[in-house]
């Protein structure tokens, strides 16, 4: 009689990771990396240096798609951006890559930008432009 060992490794290897992914949930709450076990969705940090000054004043760029764009998961949603008297580039940084998707990272306010939602979890995304203004978009990829 034959054994095949590849479902075995397989199972093995599975199991060996989950248990190496909740052994990480096991942090002691008042590190930086603490997630509460029964926590599904993933949430970006607070915005750090020039985004968390940019979070309490208003900018002039708008954002056609809102302030807080709520995706489904694997969905998309298109967003444009504009300035009133601009006509430059506006430059894209994802702040939650492998949970939000932004292609392009480069456009102007013609360009149609498509945001996926690759996994859930929370976070943000900034859209500045060649006038140092910047533009904080909050992102929820959600279930349903």
């Amino acid at each position: 009689m034959r054994f095949n060992l590849k479902p075995i490794a397989l199972a093995a290897g599975t199991a060996s990771l989950s248990l190496a992914m909740a052994a990480c949930h096991g942090q002691s709450p008042t590190s930086s990396g603490y997630i509460p076990a029964d926590s599904t969705a993933i949430t970006a940090p607070p915005a750090a240096g020039v985004e968390n000054q940019a979070r309490g004043t208003k900018s002039p760029i708008i954002s056609l798609c809102g302030d807080v764009i709520k995706i489904k998961l694997l969905g998309d949603v298109r967003c444009k951006f504009k300035e009133d008297g601009y006509n430059g580039v506006f430059k894209l940084t994802n702040h939650i890559p492998g949970i939000l998707e932004l292609k392009p990272l480069i456009g102007d306010q013609t360009t149609s930008f498509l945001l996926g939602g690759l996994a859930l979890g929370n976070g943000f995304f900034v859209v500045k432009d060649l006038r140092h203004n910047l533009k904080i978009v909050d992102v929820r990829i959600v279930l349903f």
